[in-house]
């Protein structure tokens, strides 16, 4: 299998296991506090988090993350 079709294999196998999460949470009734405990925390953790990737306006998230994806695919070999 080629990287970019793992890849894919590897995003498409997180989101399932993150729906599959959610849907557990929910079903639990504990997703709404763990939906607010997760905002409140990144409250306190957005600066930190900004700072360390360079990220000074809204349009550097987009910049700088596809960048740094870019660059890890680049790492690994693939030629996109």
């Amino acid at each position: 299998m080629d990287l970019e079709k793992r890849f894919a294999l590897l995003q498409n196998t997180y989101a399932m296991s993150i729906a599959e999460t959610v849907n557990t949470y929910d079903k639990l009734k504990v997703l709404d506090s763990l939906v607010e405990r997760r905002k409140e925390r990144q409250v306190q953790t957005a600066p930190f988090l900004t700072q360390q990737l360079g990220i000074e306006t809204v349009e550097d998230v987009f910049y700088k993350l596809s960048r740094n994806l870019w660059l890890c695919k680049l790492a690994c070999g693939e030629k996109r």
